[in-house]
């Protein structure tokens, strides 16, 4: 499985082999592949489909991606940049850290908000309310070892080999609404929105009425095939949210635990539900 060198909470490694597997029936020669909440990108570029729309309301995911598609950052930049800035990290721990974030916080570096991503606490993805990445440090001065350093490294190659095969893989900064919208009706798009209950801060907050508009076009408005993920219930409590499109739609239950999440709460076995329409 290819991993990719962005982490965001909620990830979908567990899914991707059923994802992968729902795409391979549900796909025509024709079918764009439509993914507006991209994330990491895990659940795209492990199916690979020829053609493909990304697209996320985070514009440093985005960016970070068509940096690398477009040669602005290569291999041998990253790897320099990580290497400098973990011997600045090394030296100086949190107090880098900070540094690091309030100088991507200005400038929006692409590069530091690499450098972020990988040594904040967790591997979370949080913005508050500016704008700003707000997540805390990892504690863990030598974190940007050479062993994780090749680790990153390689986890770019590989994506780089993706972006290099598919000319036809846009990635756009945009709300979900305005890509969706010119999806056809051989076209499949995979929505996964944070998981309210469980993530529902991300980039920017995502609330119920979010959800209910989301799930208003996946019942009543889209004309083409999707798959919807989310999770359905935990030892604590069912996800009421989604009770509507279960009973509508097909779906499959998916039984794992989380291995990201600022809580522990948030690591306790969850079971996943794809939902889709064919």
């Amino acid at each position: 499985m290819l991993i990719p060198p962005i982490k965001c909470q909620g990830k979908k490694t567990k899914l991707v082999s059923h994802i992968k597997e729902l795409y391979s029936k549900l796909k025509l020669d024709n079918s764009v592949y439509y993914e507006p909440f991209m994330g990491s990108g895990i659940v795209g570029f492990n199916i690979e489909p020829e053609r493909a729309i990304f697209s996320d309301n985070n514009p440093y995911i985005i960016k970070f991606y068509n940096s690398i598609k477009s040669n602005e950052i290569d291999l041998d930049t990253i790897r320099i940049f990580l290497e400098e800035e973990g011997k600045k990290l090394l030296e100086s721990g949190k107090d880098y850290y900070n540094l690091v974030r309030d100088r991507f916080n200005k400038d929006g570096n692409i590069l530091d908000f690499l450098f972020l991503n990988r040594c904040c606490f967790n591997g979370l993805m949080r913005f508050n309310r500016n704008g700003k990445f707000n997540v805390p440090y990892c504690k863990k001065d030598d974190k940007l070892s050479s062993d994780y350093i090749d680790k990153i490294i390689d986890q770019v190659k590989k994506v780089k080999e993706l972006l290099d095969r598919h000319s036809d893989w846009q990635f756009i900064c945009s709300d979900w609404k305005d890509i969706v919208k010119d999806a056809k009706e051989e076209d499949i798009i995979y929505c996964d929105p944070p998981y309210l209950g469980l993530f529902s801060t991300y980039y920017t907050e995502y609330d119920i009425n979010n959800e209910k508009e989301l799930q208003d076009f996946l019942n009543n408005i889209c004309n083409s095939k999707w798959i919807y993920s989310s999770w359905k219930e935990n030892k604590d409590k069912i996800n009421e949210f989604i009770l509507d499109l279960i009973g509508k739609y097909n779906s499959i239950d998916i039984e794992h635990r989380y291995q990201i999440g600022s809580k522990n709460e948030y690591r306790n076995k969850v079971v996943e539900i794809l939902i889709y329409k064919n």
